[in-house]
């Protein structure tokens, strides 16, 4: 609707749409659009990750001060213990527990691990978008934002390295019935 009425209102007061107009409006009503989609999604994914991690971690906090808490009972149990069957109990339930923090150290180590691979593929799938908000999806070129961006690159390796590099522009007129007759692959 935003767009629609940015079309009229530009029809309204008679104005051409020149390249420059319908680049604006693409940029402004169609690829922020999809762009803040897309970082609304990640940020949405980042906040569950962050949720996860820190739950996990809570929770093995939690098991770590309980374990140290029965590490310090442990000792003082063992000074006053008086026989062999009160320090094998003592032993057998530092045992017991010792393997319950065991499966709580490879439970954080899991979460990390899983956590550790979805921001990976957050990047991937930012890294995604940010190409393809510089690609036209008709003709699969760069459009202005990614001939920008590959024009700077290109200088800065020409200044760098002396990595020559030419730039042919063509404009073909008229275009419409150029597209018509070759088709959008041509």
């Amino acid at each position: 609707p935003d767009l629609s009425m940015a079309i009229e209102s530009h029809a309204k007061r008679g104005a051409k749409f020149e390249e420059e107009k319908c680049a604006e409006l693409f940029r402004t009503f169609v690829l922020a659009k999809y762009a803040s989609n897309q970082l609304k999604s990640v940020h949405e994914d980042m906040q569950s990750i962050l949720r996860d991690a820190l739950s996990s971690m809570g929770a093995a906090g939690a098991a770590t001060s309980e374990f140290g808490d029965l590490l310090e009972g442990s000792a003082s149990s063992l000074d006053s213990a008086q026989d062999l069957s009160a320090v094998r109990a003592i032993v057998t339930a530092l045992a017991a527990k010792t393997v319950d923090m065991a499966g709580v150290a490879r439970n954080v180590q899991d979460e990390l691990r899983n956590a550790t691979e979805h921001v990976q593929h957050l990047q991937e799938r930012l890294e995604a978008t940010k190409e393809a908000a510089l690609i036209d999806p008709l003709t699969g070129l760069h459009n202005r934002a990614g001939f920008d961006r590959r024009i700077a690159v290109m200088e800065t390796e020409f200044r760098a390295e002396r990595v020559p590099f030419s730039v042919v522009v063509a404009d073909l007129e008229p275009f419409k019935k150029f597209n018509d007759t070759y088709g959008h692959e041509v």
